[in-house]
C-alpha cells in the first residue's frame, strides 16, 4: 500500500503513521477546517477497489457514525482521494490496555473503573443495535479522558475473505469473512465467543463473552483462553474453562458472578444485558453491600435503577439558599415530582450571576458552580444519594456548568476558555476561546454548541477540542444569543434571544444543518427541554412548565407552576434551577435583583432606614450632595427614577421608548448619564426639564457609564469586545475625541471608580482566575495594589477619599482603609 505521509486525503493533511493492519494503515493528519488532529485509516486499495463492498462499507459507516460516547472512539467521516478510501477518526493518545497489562496484572480498584467505562460504551451501541464483535485489549485505549474503545463495529464494516494465524494471538489480525453469512469467523481467536469461533450469526451476548475475557485478562494478566494456534486457542474457547483460581484472592465476590456469567459458553446463559455487568461493578466500585442474595424484587429494581423504597422528603435551610430535587416519574399533563432538599457547607455560596446548577443525565448528581472558605468558585459535585459535595479540581473560576450526554464529563466556562473536566477526577481540557460565555449545551454527536459571549452568535465546536465555528448571526444592535439547549436527537437546539438592553426577549428553535430559526414562544428566561414533553421556564420568580410537541415545536395548554421563589437572573435572563430531560429536578430560592428594598445603613452596619416600598431595582446611584437617588426600575421597560430623599417622593425620569440602565451623576449633580444597552450613553438633565442628548455611540457593543472623575471632564466606560472582554474606556466630556483605552488586558475589567482627589482608581478584575478589587494610580496606572482577600467585587470610595467597600463572595460588606 502507499504511503500517504505528507500527502493529504481531502482536507487533511498526513502527517505520521500510527499503526497498520489487515484492516488499513492508521495515520495522524491535521484537519485544516477545524484545526484539530484525527486518525485516518486508509482502506486497502484491493477493498476499495470492489463497489459491492464499498456500498455496503459505507452503509455500515453511517450506522457507526452515530455513535457518540466519552468512551467511544468517533467516527467522523469518509473521504476519497485520489482512489483511496479513507475512514476519518477520532484520534485518542495514551497507551492500550493490551500495553499496560504487559506490565503486570491490573489490581481490582485500577482495573474495575477500567472495565466499567468498556461496560458504558458497549451499552450505549447495543441500545443502537451496534454490536463491536472485536473487542480484544488492543483496541481500548486508555487516555486522560478515561477509556476509548477503538474501531467500533469495524470487524463487520471491513470484513474480507481473509483468515490469518498469528503466534500471538491478542495482537492477530481480525479474522474476517464476508459479516452477512453465516458460518464465517468474526473477531480475534482470543476473545472470541463460542458462537463466533463456531461461525454462527453473532448478536450482542458476543461483546458480553468479550468483555468478560478482558475484564479476566486485566485481572490475571493472562488470557482466559490460549493455544499456541489459531485452532488450539478456538477449542480452548469452545471447551475449556478460564482458571479461576488464577483471579486474585482480592476479586470481589461479585466481580466473579459478572466473569463467571459473561464467559458461560451457551449464549442462552450468558448475562444478557452488559448494562446488569456495568451496575454490579459500580455497586462495587460505591462500596454498597452485595444484594445477590436480596428478593428478586428488590434486585429487578437496582438493575432497572429505579428506588425500591419512595424518596423521602427532608428539610432544610443551607446558609440563605435551599436546594431541592425531585424526579418525574411519568408524562402527565403536570409532571409530579418527589423533591429532596440537599444541605451544602454552610461556608458554601452558589454563584447568583450565571446559571450555576446542572443536574447530571441519569438525574443522580448535581454539578454547582460555587465559592467556599478558602475556594474560589470552582465546580463541585454532589449525589442526591450522599451527604459529601466534593470540589473538582483545576475547575477555578467556572461558570455556566452543563454535561455531557454521558456523565462522564462536565463543560464549563473560566479564563476566557471552554473547558472539561472529567467528573471522576482527571485532567481539565481546554476545548477552545470563550470570551465571556453565556452558556454551552453538549450533544449526543459530540459537538458542543455555545454562546462565546454577548456580541456573537451560536458557534459549534467538536467536544474534543478545535476551531469553533458559527450557528448564528445576530439581527440587530444589541440583540445577544445565549443559553442554547440541545433537543433530543443532537440536530436542532433551542435558545434565547436576548437584548443587551435587557428588554424581553423570546426563544428560538435552531435547525444546525439548514440554520433555519423557528421563533417558539416570548419569554424573559431561557427555555429548558424535559423528555416528559413539556418545557420549563420562568415567569416572574415561578418556575413552570408547559406541554411543547418537540416536532412540531407548539406549546399546548396552560403554564403550571412547579415551584415559587425561585432565584432569577434577569440580566442573564436564567438562575438557580434546572430540570434534566428526564424530569430531575433542582432550584434555588431566593430574591435575586426583583423587588429589591433602598436601605441606608452607617458604616458600623446599623440599618438606619428604608426608603420607598420593594421594586424591582437593577441599579442605583447617590447624588454628589446625598439629597437624591436615582434607580433603574423596570415595569413594562427599565426606566429611570428619581428619589427626594428628605421628601420621599419618587418621580420618572425617562419614558422611552429606549430602555434606560446604569446611571450615574455628573459632580455638579445637574446630570444623569446612562446606557441604553445598544451601545449608546445619553445624558438627561436632573430636573427632566430636556429631553435626553446622544453623548457617545459606539455600535455593535455596549457601554456602560462606570463612574465620573472627581474635574468632570473625564466618564469612565465600561465596554466588550470579543478579543479582550470588559474592557475600561475613559471619555473626555469637553470635546469629541473617541474614548481612550484604560484597561484592555486579556481578563475582564468593571466597576472603575476615580478616587475623591482623582489620584487612584478602584477596578475589579478577574485575572487571577476569579473577581479582585485592585487600585492604581490614576490616570498613569503606575503600580497596583490588591485590595479585597478570596474575592471581591462592586469596589467604591468612602466620599472622604480614606477607605474603600467592596462586596466579598458571601456578600458582605468590606471596609478596607
Amino acid at each position: 500500500m502507499t504511503s500517504w505521509i505528507g500527502k493529504s486525503i481531502a482536507h487533511y493533511r498526513v502527517t505520521t503513521q500510527i499503526g497498520a493492519g489487515g484492516m488499513g494503515e492508521v495515520y495522524r493528519a491535521s484537519d485544516s477546517r477545524l484545526g484539530r488532529d484525527v486518525a485516518i485509516k486508509v482502506l486497502p486499495e484491493a477493498f476499495a477497489a470492489e463497489p459491492e463492498r464499498m456500498a455496503r462499507f459505507e452503509r455500515e459507516a453511517k450506522v457507526l457514525a452515530s455513535l457518540s460516547h466519552a468512551n467511544i472512539a468517533a467516527i467522523f467521516g469518509l473521504e476519497e482521494s485520489n482512489g483511496a478510501r479513507a475512514l476519518v477518526m477520532e484520534l485518542v493518545d495514551g497507551t492500550t490496555l493490551a500495553e499496560r497489562i504487559a506490565k503486570g496484572a491490573l489490581p481490582v480498584d485500577e482495573a474495575l473503573p477500567i472495565a466499567k467505562q468498556i461496560a458504558e460504551a458497549l451499552e450505549y451501541a447495543h441500545e443502537r443495535s451496534i454490536i463491536h464483535r472485536d473487542l480484544k485489549p488492543t483496541n481500548i485505549k486508555l487516555s486522560g479522558d478515561g477509556v476509548k474503545v477503538l474501531d467500533f463495529g469495524l470487524a463487520k464494516a471491513l470484513s474480507d475473505d481473509a483468515t490469518a494465524s498469528n503466534s500471538d494471538l491478542s495482537k492477530s489480525p481480525t479474522l474476517t469473512a464476508a459479516s452477512t453469512k453465516l458460518g464465517v469467523i468474526l473477531g480475534t481467536a482470543a476473545y472470541m465467543s463460542p458462537e463466533q469461533a463456531k461461525g454462527k450469526a453473532v448478536d450482542r451476548r458476543a461483546d458480553i463473552w468479550a468483555f468478560g475475557a478482558v475484564l479476566f485478562e486485566m485481572l490475571t494478566g493472562r488470557q482466559a483462553f490460549a493455544g499456541e494456534t489459531v485452532s488450539e486457542t478456538l477449542a480452548s474457547v469452545m471447551k475449556d474453562q478460564p482458571d479461576w483460581d488464577a483471579l486474585p484472592a482480592s476479586t470481589p465476590a461479585r466481580v466473579r458472578d459478572v466473569l463467571r456469567r459473561c464467559l458461560v459458553k451457551d449464549p442462552k446463559q450468558r448475562l444478557r444485558d452488559i448494562g446488569d455487568a456495568r451496575i454490579r461493578i459500580e455497586e462495587e466500585l460505591s462500596g454498597a453491600p452485595d444484594t445477590a442474595s436480596a428478593t428478586a424484587t428488590t434486585a429487578g429494581a437496582k438493575r432497572r435503577g429505579i428506588p425500591a423504597a419512595p424518596v423521602a422528603i427532608v428539610a432544610l435551610v443551607a446558609a440563605a439558599i435551599g436546594v431541592a430535587a425531585g424526579f418525574v416519574l411519568r408524562k402527565p399533563a403536570v409532571p409530579p415530582m418527589f423533591r429532596a432538599t440537599l444541605t451544602f457547607p454552610e461556608e458554601m455560596r452558589l454563584d447568583e450571576e450565571n446559571a450555576s446548577i446542572v443536574i447530571s443525565p441519569d438525574g443522580r448528581t448535581v454539578a454547582v458552580a460555587a465559592s467556599a472558605k478558602d475556594h474560589p468558585q470552582q465546580l463541585w459535585l454532589r449525589r442526591f444519594d450522599s451527604d459529601a459535595t466534593t470540589p473538582i479540581a483545576g475547575t477555578n473560576g467556572a461558570t455556566y456548568p452543563f454535561w455531557s450526554p454521558d456523565g462522564r464529563f462536565v463543560g464549563f466556562f473560566a479564563d476566557r476558555k471552554l473547558k472539561r473536566v472529567p467528573t471522576n477526577g482527571g485532567t481539565v481540557q481546554t476545548i477552545c476561546d470563550a470570551v465571556d460565555a453565556r452558556g454551552g449545551s453538549w450533544s449526543e454527536h459530540g459537538m458542543i454548541i455555545f454562546s462565546p459571549g454577548p456580541l456573537t452568535g451560536l458557534e459549534i465546536v467538536p467536544a474534543s477540542g478545535g476551531t469553533p465555528q458559527p450557528l448564528t448571526t445576530l439581527q440587530k444592535n444589541g440583540e445577544t444569543h445565549r443559553l442554547p439547549r440541545f433537543l433530543p436527537g443532537g440536530k436542532r437546539v433551542l435558545f434565547m434571544v436576548g437584548s443587551a438592553d435587557l428588554s424581553p426577549g423570546h426563544v428560538e428553535c435552531l435547525d444546525i444543518e439548514s440554520k433555519e430559526r423557528t421563533p417558539v414562544m416570548q419569554c424573559r428566561s431561557e427555555a429548558r427541554y424535559l423528555g416528559t414533553g413539556h418545557l420549563a421556564f420562568m415567569i416572574d420568580d415561578n418556575l413552570v412548565v408547559q406541554r411543547f410537541d418537540a416536532s412540531s415545536l407548539k406549546l399546548a395548554g396552560e403554564p403550571v407552576p412547579v415551584a415559587e421563589s425561585v432565584q432569577f437572573n434577569i440580566y442573564r435572563y436564567t438562575g438557580g434551577w434546572d430540570i434534566s430531560e428526564h424530569g430531575a429536578f433542582a432550584y434555588t430560592t431566593g430574591v435575586g435583583v426583583e423587588n429589591g428594598q433602598l436601605t441606608w445603613f452607617d458604616l458600623e452596619g446599623r440599618e438606619l432606614g428604608t426608603l420607598g416600598t420593594p421594586n424591582p431595582i437593577v441599579g442605583l446611584n447617590i447624588s454628589p450632595d446625598a439629597q437624591r437617588v436615582v434607580t433603574s426600575e423596570r415595569a413594562d421597560q427599565f426606566d429611570l427614577w428619581i428619589w427626594d430623599v428628605a421628601r420621599g417622593v419618587h418621580t420618572c425620569l425617562t419614558f422611552g421608548p429606549e430602555p434606560a440602565a446604569s446611571p450615574i451623576w455628573s459632580r455638579d449633580g445637574r446630570t444623569i448619564y446612562f446606557g441604553t444597552g445598544a451601545g449608546e450613553v445619553l445624558a438627561k438633565s436632573a430636573d427632566g426639564a430636556s429631553a435626553a442628548t446622544t453623548v457617545y455611540k459606539l455600535p455593535d457593543t455596549w457601554l456602560v457609564p462606570e463612574s465620573m472623575a472627581p474635574n468632570g471632564k473625564e466618564m469612565l466606560l465600561s465596554t466588550q469586545l470579543r478579543e479582550t472582554g470588559t474592557d475600561i474606556l475613559v471619555m473626555t466630556m469637553v470635546d469629541s475625541t473617541a474614548p481612550r483605552k484604560l484597561f484592555a488586558s486579556p481578563a475582564n475589567e468593571d466597576d472603575a471608580r476615580v478616587s475623591p482627589d482623582g489620584r487612584w482608581v478602584l477596578v475589579t478584575s478577574d485575572e487571577s482566575g476569579q473577581p479582585e478589587v485592585y487600585v492604581y494610580r490614576y490616570p498613569s496606572l503606575s503600580g497596583r495594589w490588591q485590595v479585597s482577600s478570596d474575592g471581591g467585587v462592586n469596589g467604591e470610595w468612602l466620599p472622604n477619599g480614606r477607605a474603600i467597600l467592596y462586596r466579598a463572595p458571601d456578600q458582605r460588606l468590606i471596609q478596607v482603609d
